[in-house]
């Protein structure tokens, strides 16, 4: 509820800005298999999504797809983040770009907005069939 309030404001103060809510969880976790990531205890979530994201180079595909010739230069010091608020914000700016490039996944609505999701090719099977 507070961040739609916070996008309202912004839209009616700068109504061409493009706005991207994004959670870092919802992001990685929608791209691993449904059995992955079992009895993960509250808080440790993101990371261990991270972590499983990067070993199986589902994160490095994804940067590849969406930044191309730039790709290695961003997945390198990006994959090798440890600290859980610097991953965090390299998700938020990730979920960003397919916003941008309008292939990410959108989940939501017009009234209390959408969180976007990676691309649908990046997507696990349990996740496509979800939406």
């Amino acid at each position: 509820a507070e961040a739609t309030l916070l996008a309202r404001d912004v839209r009616a103060t700068h109504p061409q800005a493009r706005l991207v809510e994004a959670f870092p969880s919802a992001f990685l976790r929608t791209m691993l298999d449904a059995d992955a990531c079992r009895d993960i205890p509250r808080g440790r979530k993101s990371q261990v999504y991270w972590e499983r994201c990067v070993t199986d180079g589902v994160l490095r595909r994804v940067i590849g797809s969406l930044y191309r010739g730039a790709a290695a230069r961003i997945a390198g010091p990006l994959t090798r983040l440890t600290h859980r608020d610097e991953r965090a914000a390299a998700i938020c700016a990730l979920t960003a770009r397919p916003a941008a490039l309008e292939v990410a996944t959108p989940v939501g609505d017009a009234e209390d907005g959408w969180i976007w999701l990676p691309p649908r090719a990046f997507l696990a099977d349990w996740a496509r069939r979800a939406l």
